[in-house]
């Protein structure tokens, strides 16, 4: 005989869960929920703990080219004792002023998968399995791309999980345990190297970012995007679920997706609505595990939910939800299509 907590937690879950769920009576007060709402999950994540570094200080590191683009290696300050590296991709032949900032999720080596670094075997099996490479993939159709080294991902991994032969693995559990008891966490802290690479973006003149990101990198595009209105579109791959299904009842997920008290006040549609209405693409694997044990069912209906903000502010158009064949992975032949029914030429 087993005693577990799951279904205690289930109770709390419904029973307290989503006290700050957006409000869809009318667009003043629609646009007032989302001012507190983004207020409530900056000081969920932790945010108000961090600081600015006296400079940014972007260094370029190497370059090189490939296919036509120039991949250029650089590293910048997120605080003044933290680095974050960073690759930025440089057609020779730019087609707009679009630039893409594409965080990485797991198993892909951090920024390496993205632009498209097949040195590794293991990485290039992960490019092949995943579809991992649409930063390159974005470059080589004419757009700048950024694809960053997050906290516990490539070069910025801890000490127990460096090393080439580990590149696929990441430190977001031992990141999480040294921030948790610093009233600070790991979602928090992805978020905010996002937002100082916007303000590296914007130095350098860049304004028209948007962001796209699949499974772990779409988790971090969904909680940037809700915070960060420079970024002018999100397209979040692999990473739309409910919460209850997908991160309480299935309780292994990664440390990087738990936020303290994150459920008390919102699910994924609310985050989400905070996007609203700026252009978003929710691609979603019809056979994706990380769904739950309902399936498309978690994600269908709070792409419904969400629709209602957006129908609200007369923007339905900039709202798109795809379903790709398959299991976990990005669907990177159907990326254009998918800018485009958002109005977006990529």
């Amino acid at each position: 005989m087993y005693y577990t907590c799951l279904e205690s937690f289930m109770k709390i879950y419904v029973s307290q869960g989503r006290k700050d769920r957006m409000v869809l009576d009318d667009v003043p007060s629609f646009l007032s929920w989302q001012r507190n709402a983004r207020s409530i999950l900056s000081s969920l994540l932790g945010l108000e703990h961090l600081r600015l570094p006296s400079s940014l200080n972007a260094q370029v590191v190497d370059e090189k080219r490939r296919e036509g683009v120039l991949i250029r290696r650089m590293t910048m300050n997120v605080e003044d004792d933290v680095v974050m590296p960073f690759c930025v991709l440089i057609p020779d032949e730019r087609v707009d002023d679009k630039l893409f900032i594409c965080p990485p999720g797991h198993l892909g080596g951090g920024k390496e998968s993205l632009i498209g670094n097949r040195d590794n075997p293991e990485v290039a099996k992960m490019i092949d399995f995943y579809g991992y490479d649409f930063a390159s993939a974005l470059a080589r159709r004419g757009h700048v791309a950024l694809a960053p080294d997050i906290r516990g991902f490539g070069e910025r991994r801890e000490a127990a999980e460096q090393g080439e032969d580990r590149i696929l693995s990441s430190s977001c559990r031992a990141i999480a345990h040294m921030a948790l008891p610093l009233g600070l966490n790991l979602m928090g802290l992805l978020v905010w190297d996002l937002m100082r690479l916007v303000d590296y973006c914007v130095g350098e003149g860049w304004v028209d970012i948007h962001m796209i990101g699949f499974s772990g990198g779409g988790m971090q595009t969904l909680y940037a995007c809700a915070l960060d209105e420079r970024i002018r579109s999100a397209f979040i791959s692999g990473y739309y679920y409910g919460f209850l299904d997908s991160l309480l009842v299935m309780n292994a997920n990664c440390d990087c997706n738990y936020v303290p008290g994150l459920w008390l006040h919102f699910e994924v549609s609310d985050l989400a609505a905070m996007i609203a209405p700026r252009p978003l693409v929710i691609q979603s694997a019809e056979n994706d595990h990380l769904a739950g044990p309902r399936g498309l069912g978690n994600v269908r209906c709070y792409v419904e939910e969400l629709r209602g903000a957006y129908a609200l502010m007369a923007k339905e158009s900039n709202l798109c939800h795809d379903v790709i064949e398959g299991g976990h992975h990005f669907g990177l032949s159907s990326m254009v299509d998918d800018y485009h029914r958002v109005g977006l030429e990529v």
